[in-house]
């Protein structure tokens, strides 16, 4: 599935400062706050939800190949890590939604 179409469906909201590429495949969802769980269980072209929004988060990120990270329950998110997921060209999405209800949601749109 399109992140557009997954952050269309979702009501994401978008919080990178430079445009993201939106045709980007996603076939994996992964939801955990633990850093070094995701470094271990995460697969690649994910859509990743957690609480987490510092730098580390991003680190993550690249070091897994996921595409997208969404912070959910309204965590703000500070310009450092906007800055630097914009840099490493990482999706970041805000939700007010609990992570429970998004990554249903996303089993709903048949991401697994």
């Amino acid at each position: 599935m399109k992140l557009s179409e997954i952050a269309n469906k979702l009501n994401l909201q978008q919080i990178n400062k430079t445009p993201i590429k939106e045709d980007v495949s996603i076939s994996h969802g992964y939801t955990c706050d633990l850093l070094s769980q995701v470094l271990a269980s995460a697969k690649n072209d994910s859509i990743w939800i957690t609480v987490q929004s510092h730098l580390n988060t991003i680190g993550v990120a690249v070091m897994t190949d996921i595409s997208a990270v969404v912070v959910c329950e309204g965590h703000d998110v500070p310009d450092e890590v906007i800055d630097k997921a914009d840099e490493e060209q990482i999706a970041l999405f805000k939700s007010q939604e609990s992570a429970f209800q998004l990554s249903g949601k996303l089993f709903e749109c048949g991401i697994r």
